[in-house]
Order: structure tokens, then sequence, then C-alpha cells
């Protein structure tokens, strides 16, 4: 099923305005009703709902949710809603310190649209928030906030009648007993982090928590419109504010084959229906039922007195027109098709595990060598590159799709893999996934699945009242189903922090679950036990969609550290509660709005990095120091003699920072010379470059001197290398550096949770309790008496900081930060860190790994564009003109073009500044094309392809702007085309676990080298691309003109549709627009037009 997309404005604090997609949800199927809109187009612009960013300054942030938010054009607009997801967004400045400028997104509505607002309200709650508002103390984040999100979630909706076709059941709970650690609480009151000693503890689980069962029926019906078999899915509905995981089980069919007979709580009538009591303890038909709900996921079902009052509010006469809506069930997610067998890996599972430096290479080894072969200048595997770059048959007759030039040439003949621009294109692509498998990401045999509950056990639930320890018919304790799989697993949830959270499981075969889930249930839903810990020890899942990583891998299963688990103790804190007003809704949702769980994620993958690194234990009495440690507190000791030894070094970085600061003042004159302005750049150059020579020389003295130090520390025998010791030496000594150092990450895991319940406690993680964790990672300087020593307070520029009353400010003196910088893993990853802020000289497996991969294979892409040769003979070869001489108008131009070319080629090569780089390319694309727009015609086509090979041009000079010469030639020839198509069995052609056959295709005609040209032209401002909605199929004429946002036929003032993102096109009303090229989308609702 297809979502549709309403597109909005999005307002940062500081960062401008741009356009955003909003998606099919409950929410938005309201506004469309409320507006009349019946726009059936895919997407959809929406002017009067903005979505802001909140400043960080919460006086200014409550003044415009109580006050309003005025637009660029003096619009005002008042606040709708936010949603949970929203309110952890956060706006960071740019630059070395990043500030805080904004924090928590808000939906904000047109004030002639403020209507709505309380529509919104009454309708998604059936009144319901109405009569609790300025009446009823609640948890407001929880109750209310949390709640009214789901409306904005993503969903599709499907038209249900579930009038009597649901029942609502009672929550359930179960004890569990184990060993544990804990928090020493009053070690904490005390400022100090320590656990408690192991001890048994019973704790109190909810049982399907988020979990419900649905009808073969109704799944079905759910299957006849996705078009493939359904077995579960993500479930909202309201008025009852439903979130869940339904799971397709014949529970009719179960109760039939194993009742027994009747009791107070489950019982068949007379005629052959099956009856409990719901969470209102009402009598209700479960044989007429198509979901199976509980309490759990139905969260306002609590405001209602039975299921009869649901039904008669949503009846009510004000809320006929929305019926529709009601009477629906709106999808969040579904089950795949057909599930992947290998997914790539994250680096937050592996840096909590015992891996050492071998392993990690044979798990990465596979992908390195894939990589590695479409990069190797001998035997190259053409094939991976053509899978790589997309030539997969599409399974119909229009043949290969290029969305580059050089993709189309590599799909007609290999011998263009041979071209430098043809490698670079593709070093270039490669580049992203080597980076990530630098990160870490490789391929491993598992997949995400879905946590599920086993229907089993829920069924004898119902039917016998029973805790779920006392059933026996479903799984046991540590026992765990997916349909079709079996044997040993590592399950693993994120956000992932500790190492005692992932769990080793095992697959086990079930035959009452296979006979009742069926040969062909979907294997992305995996069923846990209802006995044991293990949903609370993966990072606290409920089963109401979250998702875990099933790995089937024995060297991963094996790296699991063995530990006691933590149980924290204050997790599911009691919310705080207020007097539900919308006051004090904007001051809980303020109070708990932040990212500040993503700061705490990234303090614990540098805690787990530094459990990892692979450093030097000292003999006399075993302490470990990593090599950050031995270097600082070796260069500690040498602090004085350096000081002399580079006096005159310093002395000159001073001056050179003085020559900076001269010079960067001098530019902010208004009345500088170009000239000058060159001059005061060149010196401000030379002296940044004179200055990192300064700093790489002492670096290496001082570097040098380590190494030659540590070297003779391990001779002595003072020191060992941890990385020497054997292998289960390795693993030993990693396992017991996690578990000695578990009460900081322990402790991390405290505060993480306690960032979560803010939500409804109000009292958020304080910057004290960070600091408290990341002081136990610094060590200070110290006297001779073992004093800790103060030092001046300096900024970024060297200047000492003073206090209001002009007093320097001091600060303790760091000898190691071992949290400051980031692992240097990271720097390769999605959360990209820049190289000054990673650690060098971390030891661990997943950053000497990283180090090795960078080396085998990014450091060659990096290389391969300062030493490949051009081999333009491919390309000019291509070109078979019979004409004998060219046209000198032709050629004279061509020269022309080619040396602006070059020169613009030698400019670029000592300019680091890509925006400049950039401006100048664009220039001499605008040059070229206006230059050649004489000679586009197909007549010139022979000589164009004389003069190239007279001058001998580079390949990437004639694809850039001769690509049109090039494609006539290669469509005359006959070339065989090929295409890849994967299939199950094993073949020669393997990419990424994936097998294929290749197929005899031909290449899709394409206009590459006149969408470049437009290209060009719209950068330049001459031609202007427009994208227009709601298009009806009307023909399209040669001019338009433009009236409040919609597109007109000038010819009979026909209305085109209205204009995508019309404020950045800079529009106005009554322009008048040339029709240049029209292309109309595939399913025929928009038309894309060049206009000039």
């Amino acid at each position: 099923m297809k979502q549709r997309q309403f597109i909005i404005k999005n307002y940062a604090v500081k960062q401008g305005v741009k356009e955003i997609m909003l998606t099919d949800s409950f929410g938005m199927e309201l506004y469309l009703q409320f507006k009349e809109i019946k726009n059936k187009s895919k997407k959809i612009n929406i002017d009067n709902i903005i979505k802001i960013m909140l400043p960080s300054d919460e006086e200014k942030a409550l003044e415009i949710l109580k006050d309003g938010y005025i637009d660029e054009n003096g619009k005002k607009f008042i606040a709708l809603a936010t949603t949970t997801g929203f309110m952890k967004k956060e706006e960071l400045s740019e630059g070395i310190i990043a500030r805080k400028d904004g924090v928590c997104e808000y939906l904000f509505i047109a004030e002639e649209d403020k209507a709505f607002v309380d529509l919104f309200h009454k309708v998604v709650s059936c009144g319901k928030i109405q009569e609790k508002l300025n009446t009823t103390t609640m948890q407001i984040n929880k109750d209310i906030i949390s709640r009214v999100s789901l409306a904005f979630s993503t969903t599709n909706k499907v038209s249900y009648y579930w009038k009597n076709k649901i029942a609502i059941l009672p929550e359930t709970t179960y004890q569990y007993a184990r060993e544990y650690v804990t928090l020493d609480k009053e070690a904490l009151r005390n400022g100090q982090i320590e656990l408690n000693e192991p001890k048994v503890i019973s704790v109190e689980h909810t049982a399907f928590d988020g979990f419900g069962l649905a009808s073969p029926e109704f799944c079905d019906m759910l299957s006849e419109k996705y078009g493939y078999k359904i077995d579960y899915f993500g479930l909202r509905m309201y008025p009852t504010a439903t979130k869940g995981l339904c799971v397709r089980f014949s529970f009719v069919q179960y109760f039939e084959d194993n009742f027994k007979e009747n009791n107070d709580m489950f019982w068949k009538d007379e005629n052959g229906d099956f009856f409990t009591l719901d969470r209102w303890g009402k009598e209700v038909n479960l044989s007429k039922c198509s979901l199976i709900l509980n309490e759990t996921q139905c969260k306002w079902a609590k405001w209602y007195k039975n299921m009869d009052e649901i039904y008669e509010a949503i009846d009510k006469e004000e809320y006929k027109k929305y019926k529709d809506l009601y009477y629906s069930v709106y999808i969040a997610r579904v089950n795949k098709k057909e599930l992947e067998q290998y997914t790539r890996m994250n680096y937050q599972l592996l840096n909590v595990t015992n891996l050492t430096i071998s392993e990690m290479e044979e798990l990465t080894a596979y992908d390195k060598e894939i990589y590695n072969s479409m990069i190797c200048k001998k035997d190259r595997n053409i094939d991976r590159i053509k899978i790589f770059m997309g030539d997969m048959s599409k399974g119909d007759d229009e043949g290969l799709r290029a969305s580059t030039k050089v993709q189309y040439l590599m799909q007609q003949n290999d011998r263009f893999y041979k071209t430098k621009f043809a490698k670079e294109t593709i070093a270039r692509n490669l580049e992203k996934y080597i980076n990530e498998l630098c990160g870490s990401k490789f391929y491993v045999k598992g997949n995400y699945k879905t946590l599920a509950c086993c229907p089993i056990t829920y069924c004898q639930h119902i039917m016998t009242g029973k805790s779920t320890t006392e059933i026996s018919e479903g799984l046991q304790e540590r026992q765990f189903y997916v349909s079709s799989e079996y044997g040993k697993r590592v399950l693993a949830r994120n956000p992932l922090a500790s190492f005692h959270e992932p769990q080793k499981i095992e697959l086990v075969e079930h035959g009452s679950l296979k006979k009742y889930l069926g040969e062909d249930y979907s294997s992305e839903i995996i069923f846990f036990n209802m006995q044991d810990d293990t949903a609370k020890l993966l990072s606290g899942a409920d089963m109401d969609l979250d998702e875990g990583f099933c790995i089937d891998n024995e060297t991963i299963y094996n790296s699991i550290i063995p530990t006691i688990p933590f149980l924290n103790v204050d997790d599911g804190a009691t919310g705080a509660e207020m007097l539900f007003t919308w006051d004090n809704m904007y001051q809980s949702i303020l109070m708990s709005s932040g990212n500040t769980i993503g700061k705490i994620a990234s303090l614990t993958a540098k805690i787990n990095t530094y459990n990892q690194d692979l450093g030097f234990i000292r003999v006399k009495d075993n302490k470990v120091f990593t090599g950050r440690e031995l270097y600082n507190k070796l260069m500690y000791k040498k602090e004085e003699y350096y000081k002399e030894l580079f006096k005159a070094d310093y002395e000159q970085i001073k001056e050179n920072k003085e020559t900076i600061k001269k010079y960067s003042e001098e530019l902010k004159k208004a009345d500088i010379s170009k000239v000058r302005i060159s001059t005061c750049y060149n010196m401000i150059k030379c002296s940044r470059n004179e200055n990192s020579r300064i700093y790489d020389s002492m670096k290496e003295i001082k570097w040098n001197y380590f190494l030659e130090r540590l070297a003779k520390y391990i001779e002595d025998g003072r020191l060992l290398d941890v990385r020497e010791l054997p292998e289960e030496k390795i693993k030993e000594y990693l396992n017991k550096r996690f578990n000695e150092n578990a009460k900081y990450i322990y402790y991390a895991l405290y505060l993480n949770q306690k960032a979560i319940d803010a939500v409804k406690t109000l009292n958020p993680v304080s910057t004290d309790e960070i600091n408290l964790l990341k002081e136990c990672f610094i060590e200070y300087k110290k006297d001779k008496d073992g004093n800790i020593l103060m030092i001046e307070q300096k900024d970024k520029d060297g200047n000492v900081k003073t206090d209001k009353d002009g007093e320097t400010k001091m600060v303790k003196a760091v000898l190691v930060n071992n949290v400051k910088k980031y692992p240097y893993f990271m720097k390769f990853t999605k959360d990209y860190v820049n190289d000054w802020k990673v650690e060098e000289l971390n030891r661990s497996a997943l950053t000497i790994n990283a180090k090795r991969i960078e080396e085998y294979l990014l450091t060659r892409i990096k290389d391969i564009s300062s030493k490949l040769e051009d081999n333009n003979s491919i390309i000019l070869e291509s070109l078979k003109p019979s004409k004998e001489k060219a046209d000198s108008k032709v050629k004279a131009t061509i020269i022309q073009i080619l040396g602006n070319y070059k020169s613009v080629a030698r400019s670029t090569i000592k300019t680091k500044d890509k925006n400049k780089i950039n401006e100048k390319w664009d220039n001499c694309d605008k040059y070229s094309i206006e230059e050649l727009t004489q000679f586009e015609s197909a007549e010139f086509i022979e000589d164009k392809a004389l003069v190239l090979k007279e001058l001998n041009i580079s390949s990437k000079f004639a694809i850039r702007y001769f690509y049109d010469v090039l494609k006539y030639y290669l469509d005359l020839e006959s070339n065989n085309v090929y295409s890849y198509q994967e299939v199950k069995k094993e073949t020669d052609i393997e990419f990424m676990h994936r097998y294929f056959i290749k197929n005899q295709d031909k290449c899709k005609d394409n206009n590459l080298h006149e969408d470049f040209i437009h290209e060009v032209k719209i950068n330049n401002g001459t031609e202007l691309k427009i994208r227009v909605g709601r298009y009806q199929g009307i023909e399209i004429t040669e001019e338009m003109y433009v009236n409040n946002k919609i597109l007109y036929r000038s010819v009979d003032n026909t209305e085109m549709g209205f204009i995508f993102d019309y404020e950045k096109c800079g529009l106005v009303d009554g322009q008048v627009l040339k029709v240049v090229e029209s292309n109309v989308s595939k399913n025929g609702k928009s038309v894309t037009l060049i206009v000039s």
C-alpha cells in the first residue's frame, strides 16, 4: 500500500526553513475531512500546517506555545500537537562547540484553522480530552501527549467495521526470580558509583505487554490489501488510543481443540461460542471477535466504563461524519513479503563483546574481499560492479535504465570500465560502503525480527486464568520460536549500551506452534516465552512492535560476555501528576524534551571502547593502562624537558597566530582591495601551514620517544602487551575488564532509564549526574604532595579567562580524560565525528580492524583519482565519423571551451574551499553550454566527433560536454547488453551472499545529455524546474502563467495544478513561463516542467 505524503514547511530556530513530508495518519485524515480536501494525489501540499523547532530558552518556547508563531509572511500559527519522537529532537549550532539552539519539534496550524485544534482533541478521544481538561489530575505526558502522538504516526488506513468484533482483556503479570546486581543508592547519594552484592530478586513482569491476536480471516483481509500473506501488523485504533502488535493466530480453533471445561473466566455456550470476561469484567464473545487486545494496548480504555460506552460515544450525532475514521484500523507496519537472510551488523553490539582482532578480521573478511574484487587492478569483477551499480532486471520490456552517463556507458560495453572516469565513479560510489565497513557494518547471517509473545500461552491463560509461569503447553523458560528456524542465536535490541543486554538464546521446535501457525508463517517474528526476564534484559523490550537483531553466527555467539545482569530497581518509576491544563501540558512537554538519551549513548560508546582497549598490564601489580594513559603519563614526566626543547617552536607558533589574527582583522575592512585580499589569504594560509608542520614535528618527536620507552618496558618485563597474548587470554582479559567496570555502564543505564522515564516523572537527568560518570574516567595532574594541580582557564585563542570580579578562572589540570574523545572507528559511522574528535591511540579490536580496512581499501579508493591514467583512447575509438573535415566554427568553439576547461582544472587543484571549486566548475559549465548551444542539432555530430579525436580530449571532457556524440555512435554498435536476476540457488555470480544469473537485455533510451544542459541552465538562472501537483492530464501548452501558487495555461486560463516548493522557486503572481520540456510522472498525477 502506497503512503500519501503531505508537504509542509519546517522552521528551524537558526537553520532556516525547508519543506518536509508528513505521512498518512489518523490526524492528517481528520484534517483533510475538516478542510474538505478530496485530493487523491499521493503528494499533497498543506500550507496551513507547519512544524517548528522550539527555542532552547524555555521562557521563549513557552511564549510561542501560548501566543503562537508568526512566519516570514506575517501569518500566525497556533500550537496543534507534538509527538514523543518530536520531543527528542534538538537543533545544534555549527562549529567546534555545538550549542543547543532548539529543543522539541511541534506542529502548528494557521490561526484561520484554529477550530481544528479543538476538533482534533475531541475526535481523537471522543470528547474525553475536553472532559478531563481543567478537572483531572494525571501524568499529562503519559496520558495525553504519548497517546495523542499516535494520531500522527505513519499508518495505512483500512476501513473495517470492528463494532462487536474486538475484545479488550485485562492486563496480567507474572513473577520471575534470579540473581541480579543493583546500584548502591546510599553510595550514590554520597557521590559514589558502587554496586550492591548480587542477590536473588523476584521481579514482576507484565505479560503480553502490547501484544494481541488477530483471526486468520482478518489477516486475509489485510493480505488482499497488501498483495501478499500478512502474519503480523502494528495496530493503531481510536478513540481507545490503541497501539500494539497483533499476530495471525487461529484462536477460535485453538479453543475448540483444547477446551476442557467451563470456569468463572472462560466458558462455552450452547451455540458453541467461547466467552470470557473483558477488562471491565463484562462478558465478551471471543468466537465473534477478529481481534483479541488487552489493556496494555488500549491506553484510553480506562476512560470508559465498558465497550458499549465506546460504541455509544462513536455513534453520537456530533461524530457521525467521522464514523469511517473510527471504524477503521490504522496499520503501522506489516511483515515483509520476503525476509533477507543476511543483514549488516552495527557497532553498538560489537562494542559490548569480547571479540578479538583476529575475530573481527574474520567477520569482515567476506565484505572486504567483495569490495576489493571491484577495485583491484587485475581481475576486476565486472559482474559485481554492474550489480552494485543497479543493472538489475526489472521484469519488463523497457530495458536497463541508466541514472548516470557512466552507468549507461558501462551497460553498453565492458571496455568502458577501463576509463579513468568510470573507475572514479565506481570508487566514489564504493567509498560510502567501505567507510561503513570500517565502522563495523558488515554482512552477517541474521535479520531483524519483531518480538512477540507465545500465542499458545496467551490462549491457555485466557482459558484457565493461570499465571503464565504455570502454563506448560506454550514456550517454557529460555525457549523461543521462529518458524522454520532452529538453534543457537544472539538476540540484541537497539539502543544497546551494556554488555549484559545481548542475549544468547536457542530457537526450539514446538509442535503446537507449528500446527496452529502453519509451515509458511513469517520468519520475521520471534515468539518469546512468558516465563523469564529476557524481554526486560533486552533494554526493557515491549511486544508492541519492538524489534530484535537475531544473529546466526558462532563467533559472535561465543563473544557474548558472561555476567550477572543488572536490575534497575527504579525502572517504571511513578509519574508526576498535575492538573491537566494546556499551560501545564506545555510545561510538562518542555521539562522532558531533549536528546539526553543520545548524549548518554555517546558516553556509553566511549566507556565500552575503553573497556575493549587491548592495552598494557603492569606486571608488578597487574594494573591495566590504555595506550593513551601511558602516553600522557610519560609526557607529563617529560613536560619540563619538552617545554625547553620546543621553546623556539612555541615562540614561532605564537608569532604565526599573531600573523593569522592580524590578517584576519584586515580582511574585515570594507575598503580592502582584491589584490590585498589575496595577499591576506596567502599569509593566513602560510602561517597555518607552518603551525601544522611544527605541531606535526613535535608530535612525531614525542611519539618516537614514547614507542622507544614502551618497547623498553615490554622488553624488560615491566609491561605486558595484551595484543600479544593468546586468543583465549585476550577474551578472559576483556571479560574481566568489562565486569570490573560494570558499575559505570550500569550507572549509565540507570541514567538512560531515568531519561526515558522523565516524560512521565518530569525529573530529567541533570548535568551533575552525567558529570559524576565522566569524572570516573578522568585523572588529574598532581603535585608531589598528591594535591590536584590548578591551572589558568584559557579560551580557544589562548587568552586567560576571568570572572565578573576580574579574578583569573582556575580549573583542574587534566592528565588523562578517557571519555573526552570518540572511538576511532566512529569516524566512519553514520554518527560521523571529525578527526580531531577521535582517539587515535585506542587499541580496541574495532578500531584496529577499522584502521586495517582503511589502509587496505579506503586509502586505495582515495588514491584512484590521483594515480589513474586517463585511457581516453577507449572513448575516442568509439567515435567513428565518416566526414573528413570538420566545420571550422565547431572546431574553434571546442578549442575555446577546452582551453577554459583546462584553465579551471588547473586553478582548482590547490583550492581546498569546496564552494569555490563548485562555483568555478558551474561557471565553466555555463560558458561551455552557451558556446555549444548553436551546435546542438544532429547535423553537427560528425563535426564534433572529428574535432574531439583531433584534439585528443580527455574522457572526462568528452563525457561531460559531448555525451550526445558518444551516445550517437554507441547506439550504432551491436553491443551485448546484460541485466542481472537474483536467484535462490548458488551460481558463479555472487554479491553480498546473494546469487544472480545474467540475462540478455537492452539499454533504455535516455536524455542524460539534455538533462545535463537543463541542469546547467537551471543553475545559472536561465531555466527553472518546477513540479506541478494535482495534474489532471490536460495538454501542456507552450506558455503558462502563475497565480496564487497555481499554474494556468495562458491560451485559455485552464488550471494545470499547484506548484510544489513554491517559495523556493522564486515565482510571483502574473509571471509568464515558457515551457521548454515536460515530463509526466508514472502515475499521471504530477508533471515536471523545465521553463524559461
